[in-house]
């Protein structure tokens, strides 16, 4: 594989602030609060309804990309849910 194919397919890791511990931090603090705000929130059935699909469209929309970021995410994703 050419360098610009595997460039192309892990875009998110390869961005200059998220290749430093400060980006790298930022992101994960990031995550962690939208995953608790997840966890904790009691949601109605409908709210929950429209979390299910939200979350299906994501995996839709992850799955069409490549490489072990978006693998990651999706596993992440997965436990969450």
């Amino acid at each position: 594989m050419s360098g610009a194919v595997v460039h192309s397919r892990e875009r998110l890791a390869r961005l200059p602030f998220m290749r430093t511990k400060i980006g790298g931090g930022i992101a994960l603090l990031v995550g962690i609060l939208a995953i608790i705000s997840v966890i904790v929130v009691p949601l109605e059935p409908d709210q929950q309804a429209w979390l299910a699909l939200g979350g299906f469209g994501l995996f839709l929309v992850a799955n069409r990309f490549r490489g072990r970021t978006v693998t990651l995410m999706l596993s992440l994703l997965s436990c969450v849910v």
